[in-house]
């Protein structure tokens, strides 16, 4: 059956019909009108009309593809498919060739047809909002094409022969992604619009002064640094953009733009202006704010025709004299300069209109500006200006004053003097009333006194014709009765007032249309007889925030509703989200709990009390989150949010929860944290569906014994409490996986703990700063399976303590340490020699009395050997400081010497540390002396308690501050950019730090130890006392068999020829003597170990199978080398002939002078040196190895290898940092401080203040942990130059000024790779942090310096790491996201977030699988695979061989070194995502879903 074919008319009756028929337009064509009719295809019916249809109009519909009949509308001359869903464009479109304007903005287009070229009529194209990439080459064919318009796409390159467009006067290409320009640009001499903004341009063409007929020309927002020469043959150049790029100078030829008018310069890094600039004598407005300039050319009065001059935000402190022939300047500002005084000369400036001074540095206001007649309008906000000059009068034309932020205690009188004014603004000053003067200023309509000390406004306000009166955040109670005949008032704002109820004065005020205002209740509002007219006004105003205090019933202002319901976003999970965090709000706004679409509700950092009985009208929130606002009690009306799944209140002042809490059945996740909880809130336990709770940081005493009622809990966390004892019921909870019972009073913690077999990575940091002797808190390093092992060895041999007290001798050199040491073991007198004084450490036991055996470490008193002491400093001992009363003096000086030094050092090493004082040498003092020395001690020692716990809570008091004014601190305070979890974290370490200072005595024992022993014997007794006080000293529980392995060592140890043993030896010996089986070894070792009994590394590859049970050996080892550090000493080796000792005689002179010289001049000890400094140990080449691991592993020294001298072979070298004496190398001169580089690279900076006592050998230690990342170039004492991976230079270096050691970490990058530089600093802040945790009573702060500030620095201001004029920022941001927009806390300039937060910050307290810990985690959960993994990492077979060899006994330790290993290698690109991925390969899919899973 043959189709039927319609007839022309029949097509033409249904285009009628369509309303499809060409109509005349006012460009007298044929067009059809089509836009906005929500069209989904272009309707089929048009490619009909072929013969007189010019323009289509097809703009804002829904087409998604375009027919190719569109080829058919031949004479098509305008074509507008804006604002549609186009993704292609079909070929057939290239068939116009009649076209000449083609509207495509608004699509979704990625490409063109390769034949777009073919439009070659076309003179108009739009292309804005697209998604291009490129544009075809053909396009270079369209020669008529006048304006391009390609805004907003994502174009990287224009085609190389773009120039061709010669035709081509508007080219719009900016928010794209250029980074250049064809050369072939600088063709188009018929451009007169240019706009290529906010791409990232870095450099223009030299030709681009070609372009002769651009008038405008828009550069904002690329990444220039410089202008070419031919710039300045832009002569017909009007008006220029060059803001926001990285401009730091313009060139010379700048003035020879004769025709500019206008140039926007602002945010760039501009330091001096060109003289030429001067010339420029048509320029009438010139933006110069956010650069650097200091001054200005001296001939800037010859810019003859400038109206607009702005200068804000940068360095000005002066002008030059010619600025007063500025004789058509109409607006200066200088806002945010260093202006202490203005000039006379700016007071000459004639024509003068506007002056804004604001945010300087001005002592009074500046009568230099009272002398101009034409001003009317002054801004001095900001300023510390406090009185008004009478001369003021001279300002008839005045009619905008603002005086906000400075320090006027009262409106001045002057004001009356001021006939014109019409606007006064006086905020956030002390102005206590307002004055009857002002009420002469017949021309005042906006009064704005906001932050200031006003309790009552006067009765005559009336008579001011006021439009805009602004009062918030004054005292105001009430207002007069006439102050409803106010009828000009279009404006009020009373926020912060205290009126009891609404003022009914306001309902007179007919034209008001802005009204914010607080009230204590609603009062009559809603009442039956005014209620009605009372909301009509309301609702009446456009602009209305009424605050109430106490809301009964809900009501909502109209225009509130719709401003948040504007708000309302859909969250990352799809869930209606309402964000008001950090907004200052003290109340929830009444609109919010009218949107009941609400899901998801942040208040997070506000200053809300109490949240309103309405919020049960959100029925469909599942989220509140309210942390950290000031919430004591929560509604009752919270219990009725049934859908709530979660809820959040960290860090607000709760006691308990509201009766009914329980009814919140779907509750998953409840976070109390940092609360003041006394009770566990018994209506939690009925939460069947929680899964996680939070209730740390609170004052419980108890957990529910029937906890296991919670029958869903996976997490609990319950640190920072005062907990004494876990509930029974806890343990039978299976479900849980992660349990956090730290920093409380727990005694004991029962075996059934192991019961909780899903229990997740539970470790030390679980159980921390709990006062614990059951099990002995080391014993939670080695997760459940050791703790189970550690209750079977109480089991089998029942509980036993160790009666062993460790007390640690320190003291000044010829203190008398080793002679009392002596008395107190021998019982008589052995006074020590000169001689033989001690050298590192002497260890000897004795026994005080009783069971106690005292086993005593004599400390050397010289410095070089405290580098090696810290790691003898341990919990359970009893610190005696050793003071010669003979030579002390009551003076600052000797105290600092003989005492405080040394208590500085326990405090900053060991948490509550239990320090005696000793006084010897009575024997050759009077007892006057010795009373009042004795009294100069506690006194001088009790200040120094008292100044530090002082200084602590300064720091706390600081924290407190920053929490009670979060969201509004000033970029200058300390803890600007900190988030609230960093603050309360902070805070609690403080508390910490407080809580664990020292116990320092109330008495000094006096004691001779000459031959009549005065006061041993009270010595001995009062030691032992102390050791034997359970509040002083925690008598950990332990099995009687490691007590027996103890005794076992202790007695092998006697007849061993090392200090060391064999690890191998032990088990075996242990095994038959008593009954430990290997893995019960390696607990009690680790015990052992942990007290200071034995030491032993069995996480060290190489050092395993080692157990050091004799201190004085390994200190004798150490001191081998420690004893060589001074020049003495170099001056002693230097002048000996190696054949005058045995130990240098393999050593040829030469090779011996060399050798010695590279040690003191480098710090670099030779293989063969060191050998010869331990040539009486007679010890093997394994030993050797072992020892300089050990070496290596208390961070003493790093390995490198050289040339050996006189060969071709390479040897062995040991640097030894702290050897180093000399100052700053020529190298790092040359390469850091004089280095041009410096000005064209952003530095980027990390800096630790540690206060008052720094850890002798910090610096050295971190010097020597770096060395797997880094190359060195350069080292001197307090300083290193390196290289990293990258090649990037990274400079380690130390200053002290007075009582504040600065560590400075920093590296220097391009601008644009600022992320590459933080990921090269971030290793080496996290090594550095790392060491200081190592110290948990140091006292110190990370700061990052704003990079932004170096660059107006000279280098000795540079240098001064206490320079003012470096702003700072918290360390905390380098674990913060980072931001998008910046203030810099010094200039407070916008400033790049880069330069302060790095771009993935990494994780500070738990950093997941790529910490030790983590490592040591996954690594007991491995089996086999280990091997595969290893594989999988890179590791060849013959490194797994020497992975098992270093670590025969325990495959744990195996998989643990070589995680470590492959970190270390990674260096800072190690990726947790990548150990997942080798782990799945291994066939431990498992483990790296929990990897990926805890990432």
């Amino acid at each position: 059956m043959m189709e039927k074919v319609q007839s022309p008319a029949s097509l033409q009756e249904e285009a009628m019909a369509l309303d499809l028929v060409p109509r005349k337009n006012c460009d007298d064509q044929w067009e059809i009108d089509l836009s906005c009719r929500g069209l989904t295809e272009i309707p089929p019916e048009i490619f009909h009309i072929t013969d007189d249809l010019q323009v289509l109009n097809l703009f804002g519909n829904n087409i998604e593809h375009i027919s190719g009949d569109i080829g058919q509308l031949l004479r098509l001359k305008k074509l507008d498919l804006g604002s549609n869903s186009l993704t292609s464009l079909p070929p057939q479109l290239c068939s116009l060739i009649e076209l000449e304007e083609l509207n495509l903005n608004d699509n979704h287009l990625t490409t063109l047809p390769d034949k777009f070229g073919r439009l070659r009529a076309l003179q108009v194209l739009y292309l804005k909002d697209n998604a291009l990439k490129d544009l075809p080459h053909s396009i270079c064919d369209i020669e008529e094409l006048e304006r391009l318009y390609i805004t907003n796409n994502m174009i990287e390159r224009l085609p190389d022969d773009f120039g061709r467009l010669k035709s081509l006067k508007d080219c719009y290409i900016s928010s794209n992604r250029l980074r250049f320009l064809p050369d072939s640009f600088c063709e188009m001499e018929n451009l007169v619009k240019v706009n290529l903004s906010d791409n990232a341009i870095e450099k223009l063409p030299d030709r681009i002064g070609n372009l002769v007929n651009v008038k405008n020309l828009y550069l904002r927002g690329n990444k220039l640094t410089k202008l070419p020469m031919s710039f300045g043959e832009l002569q017909l150049l009007e008006s220029l953009t060059l803001s926001g790029n990285g401009l730091l100078e313009l060139p010379s030829t700048f003035g020879e733009l004769s025709s500019l008018k206008v140039v926007y310069l602002m945010n760039n890094d501009i330091k001096a202006l060109p003289d030429s600039i001067c010339e420029l004598k048509n320029l009438r407005h010139l933006n110069l704010s956010n650069n650097k300039l200091r001054m200005l050319p001296e001939s800037i009065g010859n810019m003859s025709a400038l109206k607009i001059l702005d200068l804000d935000k940068n360095q000005l402190v002066d002008f030059p004299i010619s600025i007063q022939h500025l004789d058509n300047l109409r607006h200066l500002r200088l806002s945010a300069n260093k202006i202490v005084q203005l000039p006379r000369h700016i007071g000459l400036l004639r024509n003068i209109r506007e002056i804004d001074v604001s945010n300087n540095h001005l002592q009074q206001f500046p009568k230099e500006l009272c002398g101009l007649p034409t001003l009317q309008s002054l801004i001095l906000d900001g300023n510390n200006i406090s009185t008004m000059p009478n001369s003021v009068q001279k300002l008839a034309k005045l009619t905008a004053l603002h005086l906000n932020n400075c320090k006027f205690e009262e409106i001045p009188s002057q004001i009356a003097l001021l006939p014109s004014l019409r606007q006064l603004e006086m905020s956030d000053n002390m102005v206590c009333a307002i004055p009857d003067s002002i009420f002469s200023l017949d021309h005042l309509s906006i009064l704005k006194l906001n932050g200031n000390k006003i309790r009552t406004i006067p009765k005559q306000m009336e008579k001011l014709q006021l439009e805009v009166l602004s009062l918030s955040g004054n005292c105001i109670r009430s207002l007069p009765d006439d102050f409803g005949n106010c009828q000009t008032l279009r404006a009020l704002k009373l926020l912060g007032a205290e009126f009891d109820v609404f003022p009914p004065q306001l309902q007179r005020i007919r034209n008001l249309r802005t009204l914010h205002i607080t009230c204590d209740k609603l009062g009559g509002l809603l009442d039956q007889r005014s209620g009605a007219n009372v909301l009509g006004f309301i609702n009446h105003v456009d602009d209305m925030v009424l605050e109430v205090k106490t809301v009964k019933s809900i009501w909502t202002p109209k225009n509130d509703l719709e401003r948040y319901q504007r708000r309302v976003k859909k969250g990352h999970d799809g869930r209606e989200t309402l964000n008001l965090s950090q907004q200052g709000i003290a109340q929830l706004p009444t609109a919010v709990v009218a949107i009941e679409e609400i899901e998801v509700l942040d208040l997070t950092g506000n200053q809300i009390k109490s949240l309103p009985a309405a919020i049960s009208h959100l029925k469909r929130l599942t989220v509140l989150r309210v942390d950290y606002n000031k919430l004591q009690l929560l509604a009752d009306n919270v219990c009725c949010l049934y859908r709530l799944e979660e809820f959040s209140a960290v860090g607000n002042n709760l006691t308990r929860l509201p009766p009914g809490f329980e009814s919140l059945r779907r509750l998953k996740r409840l976070r109390l944290s940092h609360n003041s909880f006394e009770i566990f809130p018994p209506n939690v336990e009925n939460l069947k569906r929680l899964e996680c709770l939070d209730v740390s940081g609170n004052v419980l005493r108890s957990l529910p014994q029937r906890i296991d009622r919670l029958e869903s809990l996976k997490v609990l966390k319950a640190s920072s409490n005062k907990l004494t004892v876990l509930p029974s019921g806890l343990f039978k909870m299976t479900t849980i996986r992660e349990l956090y019972v730290d920093d409380n009073l727990i005694k004991t913690i029962p075996a059934e703990i192991c019961d909780l077999t899903r229990l997740e990575n539970f470790g030390k940091e679980h159980v921390d700063n709990n006062p614990l002797t059951s099990p002995p808190v080391d014993m939670f390093e080695h997760g459940l399976e050791g703790l189970s092992k550690y209750f079977d060895d109480m089991h089998v041999s029942s509980a036993s303590e160790l009666p062993i007290g460790k007390v640690v001798l320190l003291g000044e050199v010829f203190a008398g340490k080793t002679s009392l040491a002596n008395a107190l073991q021998l019982g008589h007198s052995k006074l020590t020699n000169v001689e033989d004084r001690t050298e590192g450490i002497n260890v000897n036991s004795t026994r005080l009395g009783g069971q106690i055996l005292a086993t005593l470490y004599d400390f050397g008193g010289h410095e070089s050997y405290r580098l090696t002491h810290q790691f003898f400093l341990t919990m359970y001992a009893l610190f005696i400081v050793i003071v010669d009363m003979s030579t002390y003096k009551d003076t600052a000086d000797s105290f600092e010497q003989a005492v405080g030094c040394w208590v500085d050092f326990v405090r900053a090493r060991v948490n509550r540390a239990v320090v005696h004082i000793v006084g010897t040498k009575a024997d050759i003092c009077t007892e006057s002396d010795l009373s009042v020395k004795s009294q100069s001690i506690l006194r001088r020692l009790k200040t120094l308690g008292a100044s530090y716990s002082r200084c602590l809570r300064e720091q706390i008091g600081v924290i407190r501050e920053a929490m009670e004014h979060f969201g509004s601190l000033l970029p200058t305070h300390l803890c600007y950019g900190m988030d609230m979890e960093s603050l309360q974290r902070r805070k609690r370490e403080l508390e910490r730090m407080l809580e664990n200072a020292p116990v320092l005595p109330t008495t000094v024992d006096i004691v001779s130890s000459s031959e009549d022993l005065r006061g041993i014997a009270e010595l001995k007794k009062n030691v032992e006392s102390m050791i034997m006080n359970e509040e002083l000293f925690l008598r950990p529980k332990v099995p009687r068999s490691w007590t027996a392995l103890s005794n076992m060592i202790a007695a092998s140890g006697k007849a061993a020829t090392h200090g060391y043993m064999t690890w191998s030896d032990i088990v075996a010996e242990s095994e038959g003597n008593t009954g430990l089986s290997e893995d019960s070894t390696v607990l009690a070792l680790s015990h052992l170990h942990s007290v200071g009994v034995v030491l032993h590394f069995r996480d060290k590859p190489g050092l395993a199978k080692f157990v050091f049970h004799d201190p004085n050996w390994l200190i004798r080892v150490f001191a081998m080398v420690a004893k060589n550090k001074n020049q003495d000493r170099k001056q002693e080796l230097m002048s000996m002939s190696p054949m005058e000792d045995e130990r240098f005689q393999t050593l040829s002179p030469t090779l011996f002078r060399n050798a010695v010289d590279d040690l003191f001049e480098r710090g670099s000890m030779w293989d063969c040196l060191l050998r010869c400094f331990w040539h009486e140990l007679n010890i093997s080449d394994d030993v050797f190895q072992m020892l300089v691991n050990l070496l290596e592993m208390f961070d003493l020294c790093y390995r490198f290898s050289t040339a050996s001298p006189g060969s071709r072979g390479a040897m062995n070298c040991f640097r030894f940092p702290w050897f180093l004496e000399n100052s700053p190398t020529q190298m790092y001169k040359k390469l850091w401080v004089s280095s041009a580089i410096k000005d064209r690279q952003v530095e980027v900076r990390v800096r630790f203040e540690i206060i008052s006592y720094c850890p002798v050998g910090l610096f050295e230690r971190l010097s020597v942990q770096i060395n797997d990342l880094v190359t060195r170039v350069t080292e001197w004492k307090d300083g290193t130059l390196v290289r990293t991976s990258n090649d990037r230079l990274l400079l380690l270096q130390r200053t002290k000024e007075h009582n504040v050691t600065y560590l400075l970490l920093a590296t220097r990058v391009p601008g644009r790779e600022l992320d590459q530089g933080w990921a090269d600093l971030m290793p080496i802040v996290s090594k550095a942090a790392g060491l200081l945790k190592e110290w948990p009573g140091v006292l110190s702060y990370l700061f990052v310096d704003c990079g932004h500030c170096f660059g107006r620095l000279d280098s000795q201001e540079w240098s001064d790491l206490s320079s003012r004029e470096i702003g700072h920022f918290p360390g905390e941001v380098l674990y913060t996201d980072r931001p998008d927009h910046l203030t810099c806390p010094r200039t407070g300039d916008d400033i790049n977030p880069a330069l302060v937060y790095p771009s993935s910050p990494p994780r500070k307290s738990n950093p997941g699988l790529l910490s030790d810990v983590g490592m040591l985690r996954l690594a007991k959960q491995l089996g086999k695979e280990w091997k595969s993994l290893a594989i999988e990492l890179g590791f060849t077979p013959a490194e797994i061989q020497r992975l098992q060899s270093d670590n025969p006994f325990s495959t744990a330790d195996s998989i643990f070194s070589m995680l470590v290993q492959w970190r270390r290698r990674q260096g800072a690109s190690v990726n947790v995502s990548a150990l997942a991925a080798a782990l799945t390969a291994a066939g431990r899919k498992d483990l790296a879903d929990s990897v990926l899973e805890d990432l």
